[in-house]
């Protein structure tokens, strides 16, 4: 592992000379991530990466001030593995505004020290904890986006699937944020009672009457209005 941190650290040298040098520029790339893609089959995210963390640790268009140097002796020497230095720097990218080069220095310090026992995830944890102190205002605002956007998520990926199985029975299976779902959860005398049945709009008749059905249906499910539920598959369009 201290090898393949070892040859990560070269690789990083390499890249930030390279974009120095606007090697990019010279070979007809409109930016060095372009280049890295298209030279070594990378995916958008791994160059952007691998860039990002070029300039974190060598410095972007020479403003020395800005560079990891701790963080980029601990890796060529093998002391920070690669999984801990890409999370050392994205807690670094992420400092706030108000952080000082010296606080961002401390920062880094602490870190790079932290990893001869934690892992890149705890370092991700403990980055955060420290720009939480640093800045609490920026540190709610960014807590608060990223609620919000897991929100956005959950209400995207809601879904309901009913399955009828031919005993007069069906089977719901599907996903709900857990503010919908909050009523289904509780103790079972407050438990939202579903005042109608769901029913098949067109009933299965014939020699497949008996085979159990895997077509699903199903469609982005919203909160139910109080007292109701939708009756046939025609009515959860509108959810």
């Amino acid at each position: 592992m201290a090898l393949a941190a070892q040859v990560e650290s070269a690789l990083s040298l390499l890249l930030a000379e390279a974009a120095g040098r606007d090697l990019a520029g010279r070979l007809g790339a409109p930016t060095t991530q372009a280049w890295l893609r298209d030279r070594f089959r990378l995916t958008p995210h791994e160059a952007a990466a691998s860039v990002r963390k070029a300039q974190t640790l060598h410095g972007d268009g020479g403003r020395a001030g800005q560079r990891a140097d701790h963080l980029a002796g601990a890796l060529s020497e093998g002391t920070v593995l690669p999984s801990q230095a890409q999370a050392i720097v994205d807690v670094l990218e992420s400092a706030p505004a108000s952080a000082s080069t010296s606080t961002r220095r401390a920062a880094e310090d602490r870190l790079v020290e932290d990893a001869a026992v934690v892992d890149a995830k705890g370092l991700r944890r403990l980055g955060h904890r420290i720009w939480e102190v640093v800045d609490p205002d920026s540190a709610d605002a960014s807590e608060a986006a990223r609620l919000e956007a897991a929100e956005r998520r959950a209400h995207d990926r809601r879904r309901l699937g009913f399955l009828p199985l031919g005993d007069g029975m069906t089977l719901v299976t599907g996903r709900l944020p857990d503010a919908d779902a909050a009523p289904w959860c509780a103790p079972r005398s407050t438990r939202w009672p579903l005042p109608c049945p769901i029913r098949q709009p067109v009933p299965i008749r014939g020699p497949v009457a008996n085979v159990r059905r895997t077509r699903w249906w199903s469609s982005p499910a919203g909160p139910w209005p109080a007292g109701t539920c939708p009756t046939t598959a025609a009515s959860n369009r509108g959810w």
